[in-house]
């Protein structure tokens, strides 16, 4: 498949500092004078400055306060561009909607932070479907289409039922009502997949890693997506994502996050720009890098 995937890898402190620090300054409005003091704080990251680590959440998600503090960063980022509206904090505090809320609060963010600006459409338009927003990208002007979907699962975030021992992991007719929203643009799809660890696992453990292979179960969701449309990809941007940390129980140490993420080269409406598609992956990928303290001003 004519495919990128991004998954784990080990990166050089020194370059993790790097990326956050960008993309920390990106996520802060423009004007703001919060924006050098945010990108300077980022670089006061926990680990030793020569520390061979990861970009990805999977290792430090496992300290008691990263679920927190990813949410905390998520909600000072939209709050930061003035997009965290009454609708939004009305729908996290809803028991029913929490779960969907998160998740769109975590890509509005992402996008932020990959230095994009966000149009959000009118929902109260009952004319056509729409996405949940539109993502502009600041440095090349590219425009893209972002939905947001969450699995929701039985006994899970809030949910009535009992928890499935054997949670599936069918994510085409997440992806698919995601597809049919507007043929015509550019499209990113973010997918939380809401697994517990050890599916998860399944899911997103890649098949081989040199060279690159996804994981069958993830390999077959995309190949019949593919011919459903045609052989091509409906979309050009694909994110699968998994934080499972209300799966701990009691003083059980939070599982890891995990993701990973598809960068279509046979997209339905391709892009004038792919580093705006590149700068969106490399921001999933330094999610839970959060700065150790806001601005002043901000406290």
């Amino acid at each position: 498949m004519e495919v990128l995937l991004g998954f784990p890898f080990p990166l050089q402190q020194s370059e993790i500092r790097q990326g956050v620090a960008r993309h920390a300054e990106r996520g802060v409005s423009k004007g703001s004078s919060s924006s050098l003091r945010l990108a300077t704080a980022s670089l006061q990251l926990a680990a030793a400055p020569d520390t061979p680590t990861r970009w990805h959440l999977r290792r430090s998600s496992k300290r008691p306060d990263g679920p927190c503090n990813n949410f905390y960063y998520d909600l000072y980022t939209v709050d930061d561009n003035a997009l965290l509206d009454a609708e939004l904090l009305a729908r996290l505090k809803h028991r029913d909607q929490f779960q969907g809320a998160l998740h769109e609060l975590f890509v509005q963010a992402t996008c932020l932070r990959a230095g994009f600006h966000i149009i959000r459409e009118n929902q109260g338009d009952r004319l056509r479907r729409h996405v949940e927003f539109v993502a502009v990208h600041k440095t090349t002007g590219q425009h893209i289409l972002v939905e947001a979907k969450s699995r929701h699962r039985a006994g899970v975030m809030g949910r009535t039922g009992e928890q499935d021992e054997k949670p599936d992991i069918r994510f085409r007719r997440l992806i698919n009502d995601a597809i049919a929203k507007d043929p015509d643009n550019p499209l990113a799809i973010f997918v939380d997949t809401n697994l517990p660890p050890k599916k998860a696992e399944l899911f997103y453990e890649p098949e081989s890693r040199i060279p690159l292979r996804p994981s069958k179960p993830m390999a077959t969701l995309m190949e019949a997506i593919r011919k459903e449309h045609g052989g091509i990809d409906p979309y050009n941007l694909l994110v699968f994502s998994n934080h499972p940390q209300h799966y701990s129980e009691g003083d059980e140490i939070a599982p890891g996050n995990r993701w990973a993420g598809i960068i279509s080269q046979k997209a339905r409406v391709p892009v004038y720009h792919l580093n705006a598609l590149q700068d969106l992956f490399t921001a999933v990928n330094l999610y839970g890098n959060v700065p150790t303290h806001f601005p002043e001003q901000r406290q």
